[in-house]
């Protein structure tokens, strides 16, 4: 295996066990025996596993706006572009947006801890995604599909930091049922009406 693959194959699978497991519980031999690379070749590439972990956000950061965009892009008006993101995050139907191996969710209790870079890193990939809800929550408003009372960017932020509140009480719980009420706030607050 060439180093650009062994690289490629240590990032994706990185990537699948902290989705499903978070960063510490991740071991480098775990790591190793599923990816089928020798210690030695993965010193090569990465001295530490955080270094390795900044190509994995790096590279799920590039996922999940790929993914984002095609939701927030598709057709319908904004309102119902904004809910059918947040709804594949309840659905699971895209792999990119699902809460249940979703980085940002596996990896949001032990960021603090992983240093500065990676804690930018993570904070960047939020503010994208708060970016890009924001731009078509005005864009609703414009269309006049979303009547909210705050801007569109604290609207953006609102509806984001609940949504990822919800999605780690589900992982902690194993509950799903915390996203039907959740859901129901966000058209609360998207059309601007009493819950």
């Amino acid at each position: 295996m060439s180093p650009q693959e062994c690289r490629e194959v240590l990032i994706s699978n990185a990537e699948l066990l902290m989705g499903l497991k978070g960063y510490k519980a991740v071991s480098i031999n775990e790591l190793l025996i599923l990816s089928q690379v020798e210690k030695r070749s993965f010193s090569r590439l990465y001295p530490s596993k955080a270094a390795l972990l900044k190509d994995v956000l790096k590279k799920y950061a590039a996922g999940y706006s790929q993914a984002i965009d095609e939701i927030l892009a598709s057709p319908g008006a904004a309102d119902e572009r904004i809910l059918r993101y947040f709804e594949s995050w309840k659905n699971g139907v895209n792999a990119g947006i699902r809460y249940d191996t979703c980085l940002i969710v596996s990896l949001a209790p032990e960021v603090p801890e992983l240093g500065y870079d990676i804690l930018t890193l993570f904070r960047n990939i939020i503010e994208s995604i708060i970016s890009r809800l924001a731009v078509v929550i005005s864009n609703g408003k414009k269309e006049g599909s979303v009547i909210s009372l705050l801007d569109s960017l604290s609207l953006s932020k609102e509806i984001f930091h609940m949504w990822l509140g919800s999605a780690l009480t589900a992982r902690i719980t194993g509950k799903i049922r915390g996203f039907d009420s959740t859901l129901k706030i966000t058209r609360s607050l998207i059309y601007a009406q009493c819950y």
